[in-house]
């Protein structure tokens, strides 16, 4: 068997067949690319990580839910709304403000946190993307070994 440093060398040799990159090969290769990339596992998880984070931009910088109660204290042995001095029926709402500052702030942080899961998309793309150039480069060595 002949390491690879040896096998480049001779391909390189003057007068050594070359595989020839013409449109053919191109768009062979355009074909591949696309089609791993659109049925890749790795790629599809990471665009839906990527979606559920940009889901949560809008949100993390809106007000918390408003929250209402309802409350019915009686003092007696029955239920009997104002006939016992202690019985109290009480609403009530709420809404919690947060601090000058803190939503902008946490919808930034959500921002910043789905571009960074955006560029894992990206990286699982082109490391399929490159695994379909190496196996294809592959495929080229051997056609000009089988003369192909």
């Amino acid at each position: 068997m002949i390491p690879w440093c040896a096998l480049l060398i001779l391909l390189n040799a003057p007068g050594a067949a070359q595989p020839v990159a013409d449109s053919r090969n191109g768009a062979e290769l355009g074909r591949l690319i696309a089609e791993a990339v659109e049925r890749n596992a790795e790629i599809a998880e990471a665009r839906a990580i990527a979606e559920a984070a940009r889901q949560r931009v809008r949100p993390a910088s809106a007000l918390p839910d408003p929250m209402l109660s309802l409350g019915y204290e009686n003092d007696g042995a029955q239920p009997s709304l104002g006939r016992q001095d202690m019985t109290r029926l009480q609403f009530m709402a709420q809404q919690a403000l947060p601090f000058p500052g803190k939503q902008a702030l946490a919808g930034r942080i959500a921002a910043t946190e789905a571009g960074e899961v955006e560029t894992r998309t990206a990286r699982a793309r082109l490391g399929v993307e490159a695994a379909v150039r190496r196996a294809y480069a592959d495929i080229l060595l051997a056609r000009v070994y089988l003369g192909v």
